[in-house]
């Protein structure tokens, strides 16, 4: 469940879910407050996933539009988006060849998925991230 700007998931068992109303419980488990990063993120992922395109301000600051040029390049290049700027704004449409791949495209508006180098990944013996979306 999402109202406002906090994630809630309640119990996943009706017969718990019951219960814990029966007996004047809470029936939520997990509970996040999203930051204003985690709002952004949501809002063009959920563009993208569900409208096929999103948008923003070319005069934009925010992290998540940091080098994300940068990674979709390669994507623009296999034809999967469609990059234009115009009246200040980057517009990205997912191509009908890109569909299947909407996933992966998100993934380059998601902070929280920015691999850490591989300098820093073998000094601290954390793995490379690899992402299964086929």
């Amino acid at each position: 469940t999402q109202e406002g700007g906090v994630n809630l998931s309640n119990l996943f068992r009706a017969s718990d879910y019951i219960e814990r109303l029966r007996s004047g419980r809470p029936v939520i488990t997990n509970g996040h407050v999203m930051s204003k990063t985690d709002q952004r993120v949501r809002d063009t992922i959920l563009g993208l996933m569900c409208q096929g395109k999103t948008e923003w301000a070319d005069h934009n600051t925010h992290p998540i539009y940091d080098g994300v040029e940068l990674r979709l390049k390669p994507m623009l290049d296999d034809q999967l988006i469609l990059l234009e700027k115009r009246n200040g704004y980057t517009a990205l449409s997912v191509t009908a060849q890109g569909r299947p791949f909407v996933r992966n495209i998100c993934m380059a508006f998601d902070p929280n998925l920015e691999p850490p180098s591989q300098q820093t990944a073998q000094a601290s013996r954390i793995p490379l991230r690899f992402s299964a979306t086929i």
